[in-house]
């Protein structure tokens, strides 16, 4: 297990001062583009990697609104997480982990939420033309990301920091572990810009090499 953050700013020149924090990982996010974040790119994951860090790949848009998801939403956001995934040249055969951001009952889960997974689903398949594809993760609750992956929909977990949340402590499988730790990084503030994640080698880091 290794220290990483999740950062919702460009850290493109940031490498330096997060290392220097003993962090090996960044969490950097795939948006709509009229989002006012920085999306990952391919100049940040390049640069990102000659500095020695790897990446893991989020996509967020409204994540805490249960009108965010549905078959539809996930089929236009996974295309467009898998498009941004292809510029930014993130490695077939890694995750993108799919937040859902709100303490989901199960009912909203096996609906509404599961359908969005289908469409994500069925976006990559379109798009890889049964080629190389991404796999697919899930930001959330222990209870959405129980219920994905013992329903297939899921191949990775990144578990929210969020006590109060339906299986925050009793579901264990989780490839990424939020922990809102401040890690003193220089130049970023917990937990305004970044929140602190233990990440295990199975998490799907990444780097790119061109």
């Amino acid at each position: 297990m290794v220290r990483g953050i999740d950062c919702a700013l460009d850290c493109r020149n940031r490498a330096a001062p997060i290392q220097a924090a003993e962090v090996a990982v960044v969490g950097r996010y795939y948006r709509w583009p009229t989002s006012k974040y920085k999306t990952l790119d391919h100049e940040e994951a390049l640069m990102l990697s000659q500095s020695g860090l790897e990446i893991l790949a989020l996509w967020e848009w409204n994540s805490n609104e249960l009108s965010n998801f549905g078959y539809r939403n996930g089929v236009d956001q996974g295309s467009s997480a898998f498009n941004q995934a292809l510029k930014a040249h993130q490695p077939p055969g890694t995750p993108i982990y799919f937040a859902v951001d709100d303490d989901y009952d199960t009912a909203a889960i096996a609906g509404t939420i599961s359908d969005y997974f289908r469409g994500v689903s069925d976006a990559f398949a379109l798009l890889s033309a049964g080629g190389p594809t991404y796999r697919i993760g899930v930001y959330g609750s222990g209870l959405t990301c129980d219920w994905l992956v013992a329903h297939s929909q899921v191949t990775h977990t990144w578990l929210a920091h969020a006590p109060k949340w339906r299986g925050a402590t009793s579901f264990q499988m989780w490839n990424v572990k939020q922990n809102h730790q401040d890690f003193g990084i220089e130049g970023l503030t917990a937990p305004r810009d970044y929140d602190g994640d233990d990440v295990n080698a199975d998490a799907g880091a990444f780097q790119v090499t061109v």
